[in-house]
C-alpha cells in the first residue's frame, strides 16, 4: 500500500503525460522526501518507497533529456502527521502509537543534521 501511494501514484500520471511533455519540451519537478536518503529505524517500507521514487526520476532524467527536463529537490525534514504516530490500520481506522513516533522523528532529525 505504501508503494502504491508513494511510488505509483507519482509515476503513473507522468507515464500518461509523456507524449504531451515530449511534444511541448515540458519539465517535471519532483519534491523528494528526506526519507529517500535517510533511513531511521521503523520506517523501512516508507524509506524504500521514497528511494524508489527518487531513483526512477533520476533515471528518467537521463533517458528523457533533452525532450523533458526533470528536477528533483529534497527540501529537508518536516514533521508530518505520521511522525506523530498516526497511521491507518487495515480497516482504515486512524490509530496512534506515540511511543515509537517520537523516536523515529528524532532519529530522522539527528540524521538530517549529520548529512545536511
Amino acid at each position: 500500500m505504501v508503494q502504491d501511494v508513494n511510488f505509483w501514484e507519482s509515476v503513473c500520471p507522468i507515464y500518461f503525460a509523456m507524449p504531451y511533455l515530449k511534444r511541448m519540451k515540458g519539465s517535471i519537478f519532483v519534491s523528494a522526501s528526506a526519507g529517500s536518503h535517510l533511513n531511521p529505524p521503523g520506517v523501512s517500507i516508507y524509506a524504500a518507497s521514497k528511494a524508489a521514487l527518487l531513483s526512477i526520476y533520476e533515471t528518467m532524467r537521463a533517458e528523457l533529456a533533452p525532450e523533458i527536463s526533470i528536477t528533483t529537490a529534497t527540501l529537508g525534514v518536516i514533521e508530518p502527521e505520521m511522525s506523530k504516530g498516526k497511521y491507518l490500520d487495515r480497516e482504515g481506522i486512524t490509530q496512534v502509537n506515540s511511543d515509537s513516533a517520537s523516536v523515529r522523528y528524532l532519529d530522522l532529525i539527528k540524521m538530517s543534521n549529520f548529512f545536511y
